[in-house]
């Protein structure tokens, strides 16, 4: 089989494509259940067990180039033409030809999937880099450390921009807010930079491009978007804030 693939040029890209996203996979269901067990711990605990699992799927991804090929013997024949007798009674016979056919079928969905996703997430870094550049600094009495603190009229909640140099943006009527509630506001935005959510969201995003087709790295942002909301808001309530006012 393996020479086979070999000459008609399909090998091994296809079997270690399917091999990493058996990886993928395996990797965010022990994910899953970590996070699951770890659940009554607070959300904390389960924002790390969805870091450290979209942290090894980018490392399988870059590893996978220069990870050793070891030949695998599969339960099928190949032969050139569209008949052929199977070396065991009991593997399926595969034509080269419709086997070919299947491969770029496969590789072409994955591909057009892959460009949707990577279009639309390139939009969304886009529109937030704008939404950076556009805005005005926030009062000096704002910031805190090395994180910066800006303002802008197109926005109508605080977010965080930014994976290299994150930026909090706060909506223009923030300066009508209260000191406390800009406090606690400001408190939740740095806790997402200290706790480098934006590069753990970008990783998530860049694997959903990779592996659209799995419904688990959809579950796994999301999954971990949520833990990282409630993991910042712990982290207000830790600094001193009173539960009933936040």
């Amino acid at each position: 089989m393996t020479a086979w693939l070999d000459h008609l040029g399909v090998v091994p890209e296809p079997i270690v494509a399917l091999g990493l996203c058996l990886k993928v996979a395996l990797a965010l269901a022990c994910a899953r259940l970590t996070a699951r067990a770890v659940r009554p711990a607070g959300a904390a605990a389960e924002h790390r067990a969805w870091a450290v699992a979209f942290g090894s799927v980018a490392a399988l991804v870059v590893a996978q180039p220069f990870a050793p090929r070891i030949p695998v013997a599969l339960p099928v024949t190949i032969v050139p033409g569209t008949a052929g007798a199977a070396a065991h009674p009991w593997w399926p016979v595969i034509p080269a030809r419709a086997l070919v056919l299947a491969v770029r079928l496969a590789s072409s969905v994955w591909l057009a999937g892959a460009v949707a996703m990577a279009a639309r997430l390139a939009l969304g870094w886009i529109a937030a880099g704008r939404l950076v550049r556009g805005a005005r600094p926030a009062p000096r009495a704002w910031a805190g450390g090395r994180v910066r603190v800006l303002m802008s009229d197109r926005l109508a909640v605080p977010v965080v921009c930014g994976v290299l140099r994150p930026a909090v943006v706060l909506p223009a009527d923030a300066a009508r807010w209260t000191c406390a509630r800009r406090d606690a506001v400001l408190r939740h935005e740095r806790a997402h930079i200290e706790r480098h959510d934006t590069l753990l969201f970008a990783l998530a995003e860049l694997a959903q491009v990779l592996f659209w087709f799995d419904p688990q790295v959809r579950h796994g942002l999301r999954a971990l978007r949520r833990a990282a909301e409630r993991a910042c808001d712990d982290r207000v309530l830790e600094s001193g804030w009173p539960p009933f006012e936040y």
